[in-house]
């Protein structure tokens, strides 16, 4: 299988050797092509290698990284295998059915939840309880997007580390993500010390969400880790937004407990 890159940290032609003989000591590698005009690499493996696995060797050698993964053209078999993370295309609004399902259901859970709770509620009045239902809507939120992550914790953490500015720099950050939105959704839905959980969901979004600017004003698409590697959802502006909405009504929960 043939892997491209994106290289970080090559300036001199000189790191074009330190990163060929980083990569040769990984046992897998079978050519290494690399560019350094265009900054970038074709690698021959002779099974996957993940990013984060190819990223540590190259830290030995210097402040080198690889980046923009893409599974290409496979000439021994002459299939595709663009299975990666990047260069997604969005072709119809049907790649967003996954996650409009999925919001579909906590939305309706979360009025539900609201409803049985708060026995004043009654149907077609103008009288509701926001903060609880904004508390289900947290709470299912971040439980059912956990699930997903939990089905393929280590395939997350790599799809994460492509584009998360924290993930992409402390590879842990992956693996114990899809537990710290458990931990907020229990929190939520359990009503627990809501204005601290708020100021984490809102830094930890907030932070989450610069690394998806980052790669919308490179021009970049890549498969958005948010629900795991079982659905695939392309990482666009609606990913932003998700971020951010969130983010911000975590700041509103804040200031309805002040």
């Amino acid at each position: 299988m043939t892997h491209t890159y994106n290289i970080k940290g090559m300036n001199k032609e000189c790191c074009q050797e330190k990163i060929e003989k980083a990569l040769n000591s990984l046992p897998a590698i079978k050519n290494i092509e690399i560019d350094f005009v265009n900054k970038t690499a074709i690698v021959e493996m002779t099974k996957h290698i993940s990013l984060h696995t190819i990223n540590k060797a190259l830290k030995k050698a210097g402040d080198y990284s690889f980046s923009g993964e893409k599974m290409i053209m496979d000439s021994h078999t002459n299939d595709h295998l663009d299975t990666s993370m990047d260069s997604l295309e969005v072709t119809s609004w049907k790649d967003y059915i996954p996650l409009m399902v999925i919001l579909s259901y906590i939305f309706g859970g979360s009025f539900l939840l609201t409803y049985l709770l708060d026995s004043s509620i009654q149907f077609f009045s103008f009288s509701f309880n926001w903060m609880l239902f904004m508390n289900m809507l947290m709470g299912l939120w971040f439980v059912f997007f956990s699930l997903f992550k939990m089905l393929d914790v280590k395939g997350f953490a790599e799809g994460y580390s492509t584009y998360d500015i924290v993930a992409g720099k402390w590879y842990g950050w992956g693996l114990i993500y899809p537990f710290v939105e458990l931990a907020l959704g229990i929190a939520y839905l359990s009503g627990f010390q809501i204005f601290y959980t708020s100021l984490i969901t809102f830094v930890v979004l907030s932070v989450a969400s610069i690394g998806v600017i980052l790669n919308i004003l490179e021009g970049r698409k890549f498969q958005c880790a948010c629900l795991g590697t079982i659905l695939k959802v392309p990482l666009t502006k609606i990913s932003l937004i998700e971020d951010l909405a969130m983010a911000g009504m975590a700041l509103i929960m804040m200031y309805m407990i002040l």
